[in-house]
């Protein structure tokens, strides 16, 4: 039985439709970086810009090199350390993380959007008794993820979040799943992964034993990578309610009828 559904982030409940231009996000991190070692006495020289591109390259790199290794996360607070003394700046740990604190720019100023049915879907699960979880890649966790899902509308439907920076394991390990899956107490069996990634968030999934949900985004015309079968294809987040499992509910009565049914469901639309 479909006890919790879980969701990845970026393309999937929000996306970035226009290219992050990197020049502003130094310039953004640069500013915020500055006022952070306002009263540190900065080197000579010291370039706040050139600061933040070393960074954001090295971050680059270390993402580059986990995805191509063993799939650990890479420790953010540590690449700053490294970056910043070779910028002539000697941390200490307060100081630090104040500065990764700093490198965090809001989504929300770089043009994220939220897919317009992304929290009357979640919201929709949630009403009906179902968990939901957020598996994500990212720099950045804990409460800064917290307040983008609040900015985003959708931290009341979240159940657990679990991200990369906190569990140490980027997608595709399982073991992100894992923790997710734990976090809500529900067997991958109970589970359902609704991803844009075939590769980072489907077949991980599958390999646990969860039921999988491609949202494709328009892109119904790329071939899947050989042997990978999602269970369901999705453009739109709002299709999800149309799903089997909650036919199958709703037949029974566990779940109320809904106002209008849709001509056809996603998996007549494959």
């Amino acid at each position: 039985m479909l006890r919790a559904v879980l969701f990845d982030l970026g393309d999937t409940l929000w996306q970035m439709p226009i290219p992050i231009e990197r020049g502003h996000l130094h310039t953004l991190v640069a500013r915020a970086v500055t006022r952070t070692l306002d009263g540190h006495g900065l080197p000579a020289g010291w370039d706040a810009v050139c600061f933040a591109a070393d960074l954001h390259t090295a971050m680059e790199a270390a993402l580059e090199s986990a995805h191509h290794g063993n799939l650990a996360a890479p420790d953010g607070p540590a690449i700053l350390e490294r970056v910043a003394s070779r910028h002539g700046l000697t941390l200490d740990p307060d100081l630090r993380d104040a500065l990764w604190q700093a490198a965090f720019i809001h989504p929300d100023s770089l043009g994220r959007q939220v897919y317009p049915d992304a929290a009357e879907t979640l919201a929709w699960l949630r009403g009906h008794g179902y968990a939901v979880g957020v598996v994500s890649n990212r720099w950045f966790g804990g409460p800064l993820l917290a307040a983008e899902l609040q900015s985003a509308g959708l931290a009341a439907y979240v159940t657990a979040a679990v991200c990369s920076c906190d569990c140490g394991w980027l997608k595709p390990h399982p073991e992100i799943f894992a923790r997710a899956l734990a976090a809500l107490d529900v067997p991958a069996g109970d589970a359902l992964l609704v991803g844009d990634s075939p590769l980072a968030d489907l077949q991980p999934a599958a390999m646990l034993g969860m039921r999988t949900c491609w949202k494709r985004n328009g892109s119904r015309l790329h071939p899947l990578p050989p042997g990978l079968h999602p269970d369901h294809r999705i453009d739109d987040l709002r299709e999800i309610r149309w799903l089997p499992y909650f036919f199958a509910r709703r037949e029974a009565g566990a779940l109320p009828a809904a106002s209008a049914v849709p001509d056809e469901t996603a998996e007549e639309r494959r």
